[in-house]
């Protein structure tokens, strides 16, 4: 899924240029601003709660990562790591059982 439609926008306006065309610039700024409503649209269908939203998310994710610091981090996958390695050693064993459990009952089957 997109968030911007694939066509682009181009700002073709030079800095100090004398000869700036009022109407494409115009058309430009209309163009942006059909382009932030579409994302801002798209997240909000999303959840994200918009533009603003999302900005507001992103500030918050920096501020819990920031202050959580490398070190921290480091600790968290680590400890992240282990659980899954955890997690698939429980699947491999109930893997196991279940074949264990469908030998049984193939043995225990009258004949």
């Amino acid at each position: 899924m997109w968030l911007a439609a694939r066509s682009l926008v181009f700002w073709s306006v030079e800095l100090g240029a004398d000869d700036v065309d009022a109407q494409h610039l115009a058309a430009q700024i209309a163009s942006l601003t059909q382009v932030a409503t579409d994302i801002d649209a798209k997240l909000t269908v999303l959840g994200a709660g918009g533009l603003a939203g999302a900005v507001g998310l992103y500030q918050r994710m920096t501020s819990v990562v920031d202050a959580a610091g490398g070190p921290e981090l480091d600790r968290m996958t680590t400890r992240v790591e282990e659980l899954m390695r955890a997690l698939e050693e429980v699947d491999r064993r109930l893997t196991a059982l279940r074949e264990l459990k469908a030998l049984l009952e193939r043995i225990d089957e009258p004949r």
